[in-house]
């Protein structure tokens, strides 16, 4: 606290490796920014600040403890305990008022440090430097994270690399190339209209207890200072490294290292990688020609008979003009709009305790709520409408051409497979919330007589969620997501009496067979919703196909 300190930098490999040589220099410049910044060391003053009021305010259990043994020798002791915890309640008040002081303010100084540490970067590599990568940022962590999931899948059949990174970059350029992201020197370049493209919220808070600036508020800062690109040369980052391929495979090993893959693990090169990687692509994406409109919404699933029988459309449009960007943007608005609202009413219910917030460049108080909620759940309902109705016409243009094409039964049949499926849905997340909800406890460390009080609740809900997995075990809708050994799995599980706690012990195999069947059964669920949806949806991609080829014939002719 008092003494000068070592100060170390840690710079990932994974960020590396997705930034330009002009954007490391922004960032390093950022970084050393902050250790230029002597208000870094109040950090630790409020570190041990908060200790000693935690420490106080909870951390207290042997004072209350002594304190009711005390009260219990006599009440004329009693009459003082009670006094005494009148003036700690008092003293504890005030402690959480100086919590709130101390780190309210030094939240902000933060948010402030940030801005200084930004200025400092786009000094010496420009504002352009420090804003591209910060775009680029949130693409970079999704393609590593993804690289990461698909090894994590790849453990039961002991797959590993010998070096991650070229198949981040892999993953990064594909999804870059997916959204149409123009590439500039092997780099997505993500623009601010991009970045800011799924985001519709027009609410704007000052959340006072973040320590650093939302980007988009960094990003006007550094437009301001417009401090012209310095640059230092094109090429990735990566490449600057001694001995690059060494250390990237040495990182990756240190990854690796804490999975036990047995003596004869299955080296995957980055060939295999690119094509297993596309294929699972291929198989759990909607085709492209949907625009990702489906990746946000279900096609109707509460249509009757009689909707079946309308094959003759009265509209003329071109399959694209259903998935426009503009019709897209339908879908970004409203989830916009219905994320404002729920903000807004914890606003007026004072869960969220702001004094004042900006909407759509207007200043509101929290008293002024009430007339704003009403006018955006009336936009959100308009644009529902919206949606709705152009739900419908996609649904009747497919239909017409299955008619069209002599192909309306397996329509029909696609569509029925898939509102069964989803009409079983609801129920079943459902059942999911309510056993999982019951179990949460046991991931926590819980007093011994609270665990066996919530193992009644949990003994109840296992009762339903039993019945639920022995229904997808008897519907043949889900036998193709049920293999033998899960099979088994259900089988023992629903047959068996667990009782997981007894004696202040857990039954850990009984307990891990419990979750391992929860887990199972939101698989389950889930791959057979979306295989049935993929099948409706690749079945219509044929139908675009068949009746684009018959017009090209036609126009050939």
């Amino acid at each position: 606290m008092f003494l000068p300190v070592r100060k170390n930098l840690h710079i990932g490999l994974g960020l590396m490796n997705t930034i330009s040589i002009d954007e490391l220099k922004a960032i390093l410049a950022h970084e050393f920014g902050h250790f230029s910044q002597k208000s870094m060391r109040t950090g630790s003053y409020v570190y041990n600040v908060n200790q000693v009021i935690y420490n106080t305010l909870y951390d207290n259990e042997g004072y209350s403890h002594f304190a009711q043994q005390i009260a219990n020798v006599s009440n004329y002791f009693a009459f003082f305990v009670v006094l005494a915890g009148k003036i700690t309640g008092g003293i504890q008040f005030i402690l959480k008022k100086i919590y709130d002081v101390v780190n309210l303010n030094h939240l902000a100084l933060s948010r402030e440090m940030e801005f200084h540490a930004d200025t400092v970067a786009a000094s010496i590599a420009g504002s352009d430097a420090l804003i591209t990568a910060l775009h680029r940022l949130q693409l970079a962590d999704y393609s590593l994270n993804n690289v990461f999931s698909y090894y994590n899948d790849k453990i039961k059949d002991k797959e590993k690399t010998n070096n991650i990174f070229p198949q981040q970059k892999i993953v990064m350029d594909f999804y870059a190339s997916l959204q149409q992201i123009r590439t500039v020197h092997n780099l997505p370049i993500v623009s601010e209209e991009h970045y800011n493209k799924f985001n519709k919220s027009k609410l704007v808070l000052k959340d006072q207890w973040s320590s650093h600036p939302s980007t988009a508020d960094r990003v006007t800062h550094l437009k301001q200072l417009n401090f012209p690109l310095k640059s230092y040369g094109s090429g990735i980052a990566i490449d600057l490294l001694v001995n690059k391929d060494e250390v990237l495979e040495e990182i990756t090993k240190k990854l690796f290292d804490a999975i036990d893959y047995g003596d004869t693990p299955l080296i995957s090169d980055l060939s295999k990688f690119e094509e297993s990687f596309f294929e699972n692509q291929r198989q759990n994406a909607f085709h492209q020609l949907y625009n990702g409109y489906f990746d946000f919404r279900n096609p109707p699933h509460d249509l009757d008979a009689d909707a079946f029988e309308k094959t003759t459309l009265t509209i003329a449009l071109d399959v694209e003009d259903f998935f426009s960007d503009e019709n897209l943007s339908l879908i970004y608005l409203h989830d916009g709009i219905n994320e404002d609202l729920n903000l807004l009413k914890q606003i007026e219910n004072k869960t969220f305790d702001v004094k004042t917030f900006d909407y759509d460049g207007k200043r509101f108080t929290q008293d002024g709520c009430r007339d704003l909620i009403s006018r955006l759940e009336n936009e959100s309902r308009d644009l529902e409408d919206q949606l709705k109705k152009l739900d419908i016409q996609i649904f009747e243009y497919f239909l017409s051409l299955s008619a069209e094409q002599g192909r309306k039964e397996e329509f029909v049949n696609f569509y029925g497979t898939y509102q069964a499926i989803h009409s079983l849905l609801e129920d079943q997340n459902n059942c999911h919330h309510k056993i999982a909800q019951a179990t949460s406890f046991m991931h926590t460390r819980t007093a011994i007589e609270t665990i066996e009080q919530q193992m009644h609740l949990v003994k109840n809900e296992e009762i339903k969620f039993k019945e639920e997995l022995l229904k997808l075990l008897a519907n043949p809708l889900y036998s193709e997501q049920i293999n033998e050994e899960d099979k088994k799995l259900i089988e023992k599980f629903t047959s068996s009496d667990y009782k997981y706690f007894a004696g202040g012990s857990y039954f850990n195999l009984q307990v891990d067979e419990l979750f391992e069947s929860i887990q199972l059964f939101v698989k389950i669920i889930n791959v057979t919703n979306f295989k049935s949806k993929k099948k409706l949806l690749d079945f219509q991609v044929e139908l675009v196909n068949v009746h684009r080829s018959k017009s090209v014939s036609l126009i050939a002719d």
